[in-house]
């Protein structure tokens, strides 16, 4: 039986400064036989998702941020160690899933979830940056901003040329 280890997720911020944040957590093999190929996946919860707790697995408000397959020989455990940028995280926390059936609904079974909020720095360096959805807004005034300029530009143009055509027919 595959499981997250206890101690859970780490999320290391020693590289904020880079944009960079470390994710490592363990997976143990608890079971009584060796285990090749499991899926396992690493999600972002969205900030968008309000309630107490986590999203179940499957749930709309998970990102899939991360996913390896792992063998671990029995009684055997994983350290797995990776880097995403931090603004794939301008979400509410980290949630690990170790998968062994590949299924959706994933049923919970004995420790193969593990959720992580975001630490502090991560959360307030998030806070500082406008969303998604504000960034493109602010791109999309800007467009509009060159777009109505560049036509009053070209209407300009062609009354100039048509008062200069004017006076060349007088």
């Amino acid at each position: 039986q595959m499981c997250i280890r206890d101690r859970g997720i780490t999320i290391d911020t020693a590289n904020l400064t880079r944009g960079m944040v470390s994710i490592a957590f363990a997976v143990e093999n608890a079971g009584n036989m060796n285990i090749n190929d499991t899926l396992v996946e690493v999600f972002s919860v969205h900030s968008s998702f309000k309630a107490s707790g986590f999203p179940s697995y499957g749930s709309p408000y998970l990102w899939e941020i991360f996913n390896t397959t792992v063998s671990v020989p029995m009684n055997g455990s994983k350290v797995i160690t990776f880097d995403i940028p931090v603004r794939d995280l301008y979400r509410r926390g980290v949630m690990v899933v170790v998968d062994p059936d590949n299924a959706m609904p994933e049923m919970p079974t004995a420790n193969n979830m593990a959720t992580e909020e975001l630490p502090e720095d991560v959360t307030a360096l998030n806070a500082d940056k406008s969303s998604d959805l504000a960034e493109g807004g602010s791109l999309n005034l800007g467009f509009v901003a060159i777009m109505v300029a560049a036509i009053i530009i070209i209407v300009l143009v062609m009354v100039a040329l048509l008062v200069l055509r004017n006076d060349e027919s007088m």
